[in-house]
């Protein structure tokens, strides 16, 4: 068979990737060297007026189901006095590049619910603004579900409302090059913060989940804000 110009590139940047792949690797044995942080105990911490509920996302086959997936996951139920009910899940992971916390509109998608466009919004809160994306999932049971979710990558905010298959392709190729820059550098974690409130009414909007954020972010400690919210470095 005769190989062509175009057959040659291919060939040689698809062993351009594969070693940068094994490279990093290789690298990743040593390259992150900080300690997975207290999830658990992080997601416990709520706000004043909001009660933990029992929920079947705690049990340990949830965990272990996504064990190949994060390095840690964690999930809390939580009722404020209205009666309001609030879902919390929070993951996070070593290696913030293959390992990151999933777009979230996605994850829904695979579990059989229609969602809307994701869009881009903020939560203000005293403790600062937190860039958010948020959208409604459509269940099979006819609830609707409103969702807000974020991820932290490296220490910066990284949401993305897109989820087209050109922005899933070029996202995993962006990953790719991403590798290579780690290498000299080193591996960023992620954290992904998500938090979602049934409707009462289908035609109104929930609020609960995104008063339920700002109220959470104000408790939080220094440290642990700095982790959920990004350091910024």
């Amino acid at each position: 068979m005769r190989i062509t110009r175009y057959s040659l590139i291919a060939i040689i940047s698809g062993l351009f990737l594969l070693s940068a792949l094994l490279l990093v690797e290789i690298r990743q044995l040593v390259i992150y060297k900080g300690g997975a942080p207290d999830i658990e105990r992080i997601i416990g911490i709520h706000p004043k007026g909001w009660s933990e509920l029992e929920s079947s996302s705690t049990n340990p086959e949830w965990k272990k189901a996504l064990q190949g997936e994060y390095d840690v996951a964690a999930s809390r139920t939580y009722r404020n006095a209205n009666g309001e009910v609030v879902m919390v899940v929070m993951t996070w992971s070593s290696d913030g590049i293959r390992r990151a916390g999933h777009l979230q509109q996605v994850c829904y998608q695979v579990s059989g619910s229609t969602v809307s466009v994701p869009l881009y919004a903020a939560v203000d809160s005293k403790a600062g603004r937190q860039d958010v994306v948020v959208f409604t999932a459509f269940h099979d049971d006819n609830a609707v579900e409103d969702v807000a979710y974020w991820r932290i990558t490296g220490g910066k905010t990284e949401s993305n409302v897109d989820n087209s298959m050109f922005y899933l392709f070029s996202h995993r190729f962006e990953k790719i090059t991403r590798f290579v820059r780690y290498m000299f550098s080193g591996m960023p974690d992620n954290m992904m913060f998500r938090v979602s409130a049934l409707r009462t009414n289908r035609e109104l909007p929930a609020t609960a989940h995104l008063e339920y954020a700002r109220e959470f972010l104000e408790v939080l400690p220094e440290r642990e804000r700095r982790l959920v919210m990004g350091r910024g470095d």
